[in-house]
């Protein structure tokens, strides 16, 4: 096989390679880890409610945690930024929480904050700051998963990205009807 010199290549063949590949190599380790995020929360959800072991929930909490900071890692090459966002992620979403539990709380009258109202109990506190972790941790996939490559301009990443969120839409009505 020949090999041509620089000056004998022709423009349309000096390609670079992101666009010859089918989608940004970025999307492509954002679509696997919303799959895995996804078999997560199905073993997660179905299993949550029927065991009460602390590691397994532990280890739950811990993968989603794994998740949603790969995902903030995706955008960034500097492990401080990476840290700095992802704290700066887990304070906006425990704000969100927190104040949608309190307005919870004021129109139903039900909610964490009637939970802490009638209890003193440390195991309490800690039951309701783990549930607020967890959620914490799969808003952050979520929104940094799914829905980012929902709205991107690639058509096939637009594809993973709405079949992603119509398995987790089918797979919660799923577990709120049969209240796996």
């Amino acid at each position: 096989m020949k090999l041509r010199s620089k000056k004998n290549v022709k423009p349309w063949e000096n390609i670079p390679i992101d666009e010859i590949l089918p989608y940004n190599p970025r999307y492509t380790k954002e679509i696997i880890l919303s799959y895995i995020f996804i078999v997560v929360f199905i073993v997660d959800q179905t299993y949550w409610p029927q065991s009460y072991n602390p590691l397994l929930i532990f280890a739950f909490i811990g993968i989603y945690g794994v998740i949603a900071f790969s995902f903030l890692s995706l955008g960034t090459n500097s492990p401080k930024k990476v840290l700095d966002d992802f704290i700066s992620a887990v304070i906006f979403f425990t704000v969100i929480l927190i104040i949608l539990d309190a307005i919870k709380f004021l129109i139903t009258g039900s909610g964490h904050f009637k939970v802490l109202m009638g209890s003193d109990q440390l195991i309490t506190l800690i039951v309701i700051a783990i549930s607020y972790l967890q959620s914490i941790f799969i808003a952050i996939a979520l929104v940094l998963g799914p829905l980012t490559l929902w709205i991107t301009e690639h058509p096939r990443t637009k594809l993973h990205g709405g079949l992603i969120a119509v398995i987790l839409g089918i797979t919660m009505i799923l577990i709120k009807i049969f209240h796996i």
